[in-house]
């Protein structure tokens, strides 16, 4: 009880941030509010710091699944980080795409970006079928860049040139 009262109230601006999704959330989901901090945190350090880690440096990337019925308050953290975000002056680092080209295009892009889905589960359900698509290769192409926050992948090379991606 006592560590879990500690994660649903972290110190710091983290904290803030968890309160303030916890007063404009629909549903009582303290997690929710923790996730929210925790994500707009790593977007307002823009990648731009590590952590040392028994094993290394490991970067301030953010991979958080908040799972939960229709309703259920999900929404919450991704209102809370654009209106961090807003507030901090940063410009809206949301990306969205249709597929693994256009993930690493945005990426080559800018280097902080957000991805916040709608209705994750599509994605699970494609996770784990190689015949799922287009679903499956941006879920997989997701997964190799998410480990690559320290270094870089391989241009992707096209016949034409315009077509390249960094």
């Amino acid at each position: 009880a006592e560590l879990m009262g500690r994660v649903l109230n972290p110190p710091g601006l983290i904290g803030m941030i968890a309160k303030y999704h916890d007063g404009i959330s629909r549903r009582d989901a303290p997690i929710f509010g923790v996730a929210a901090g925790l994500g707009a945190m790593s977007a307002l350090c823009s990648g731009r710091y590590t952590t040392q880690m028994p094993d290394g440096e490991s970067s301030t990337n953010l991979y958080i699944l908040a799972l939960g019925e229709t309703g259920g308050g999900k929404e919450g953290i991704r209102k809370s980080v654009k209106d961090v975000l807003a507030a901090a002056q940063k410009k809206d680092h949301t990306i969205n795409f249709a597929s693994p080209q256009a993930l690493y295009r945005a990426l080559a892009a800018r280097r902080c970006a957000l991805w916040m889905p709608d209705e994750f589960g599509r994605y699970l359900a494609a996770a784990a079928k190689p015949n799922g698509g287009q679903d499956f290769m941006v879920n997989t192409a997701v997964m190799k860049l998410f480990g690559l926050a320290l270094s870089s992948t391989k241009a992707v090379k096209y016949a034409k040139k315009t077509d390249n991606i960094e």
